[in-house]
């Protein structure tokens, strides 16, 4: 695995003068941490990957290594907790499974665009980039065709034996042809029923991208029950965000939504939109809309995460008064000062709710 090799790397840039054995037998606690690694354990390790870890007491992936060495005292707030965090993510990430997807997901919406990057891995955006891309992409694939289940040849010579056998020994064989029988149709059904289900996940799939088409076609907020070019290009930008998100069911989210948001946003307009700071942004729209839509969430565990969520709401829940803003930079470590382009802003606010939806917060 690429990411256990980087490890040593990153000990070096780190300047640590670990020892190299240590560093080997860390690797199996990467694995182990990762193999133990769930969707709830995501946002604590993430927290570490950034340098915004909020708690003193050791986080849970860092009790994987002291099993593989007795004298582990790596704290919370070591930039060598940092590292390990990062190992970890990058080590779920390179591998196959269930998990790898959503784990790139919130590692790319965290960053904010690379706003706020990785604390020592400055590879891993690139990682989680190419790792979402990919998962995106498998999770749109056409049902492969169904296959017959050919006769096993259990069945076959259970059928032989009986038909080869008078009555007196043709008892065991019927017995026999019949759980042979019986397994055979068992199999064939739960072959057809994960068949069906493929293809009906497939229709439902189309019939989203159907209702995304004509949202896109349309150019018509939901929300706001107006066309998106009548609206200020950043409110416009944060419904069609939100609205995208509610309009698609795609867990990790659709690899064309910069494409779909800038179609929606830019279509009809005759001046460019300019980059405008957070700060803006985030008081700039209908301040009801983003109470309703944002306030809850600014105030739960995953708002240091989900940076557009956390200003739109905590400027909503603060009338909009410039208290917020200090509040913002203190647990997120992102300058509300920072100018982005409303594009930008619409597709991190499409990926923060598909966070909030996967992890069901």
């Amino acid at each position: 695995m690429h990411a256990i090799k980087r490890m040593g790397i990153l000990y070096g840039k780190l300047g640590l003068s670990t020892d190299a054995s240590l560093i080997e037998r860390r690797g199996s606690s990467i694995e182990e941490a990762a193999d133990a690694l769930e969707a709830k354990d995501i946002p604590e390790i993430l927290r570490y990957v950034f340098g915004i870890g909020r708690a003193n007491a050791a986080p849970g992936f860092l009790s994987h290594f002291s099993n593989q060495d007795p004298t582990f005292d790596v704290q919370p707030r070591d930039h060598e907790a940092a590292l390990l965090a990062s190992a970890v993510v990058a080590f779920e990430m390179e591998r196959e499974s269930d998990l790898n997807g959503l784990l790139a997901l919130c590692l790319v919406t965290a960053s904010f665009g690379g706003i706020r990057p990785p604390l020592v891995d400055d590879q891993l955006l690139k990682l989680g980039d190419k790792t979402l891309a990919h998962a995106q992409s498998a999770a749109t694939l056409v049902p492969p065709d169904r296959r017959y289940m050919k006769q096993p040849k259990e069945l076959t010579d259970a059928a032989t034996s009986l038909q080869n056998s008078n009555i007196n020994v043709a008892l065991p064989h019927m017995i026999s042809s019949i759980q042979q029988l019986g397994k055979y149709s068992e199999a064939n059904a739960l072959a057809a029923a994960k068949s069906d289900n493929d293809i009906l996940g497939y229709v439902r799939r189309l019939e989203d991208e159907l209702r995304t088409h004509w949202w896109v076609t349309g150019g018509w907020s939901t929300d706001a029950g107006v066309a998106f070019r009548t609206l200020t290009p950043i409110e416009a930008a944060l419904r069609a965000g939100k609205e995208l998100a509610d309009k698609n069911g795609n867990k990790l989210g659709l690899f064309s939504a910069p494409a779909l948001l800038s179609m929606v946003i830019e279509t009809g307009r005759k001046v460019a939109i300019k980059d405008m700071a957070l700060t803006e942004a985030a008081t700039l729209s209908n301040r009801v809309w983003r109470l309703d839509s944002f306030g809850a969430e600014a105030e739960k565990s995953l708002a240091d995460l989900l940076p557009v969520t956390s200003a739109l709401g905590l400027a909503a829940l603060s009338d909009d008064a410039d208290d917020w803003q200090p509040r913002f930079k203190r647990f997120t470590n992102i300058d509300p000062r920072k100018k982005l382009h409303p594009l930008d802003i619409a597709l991190q606010l499409y990926r923060e709710r598909l966070v909030l939806r996967a992890l069901e917060v």
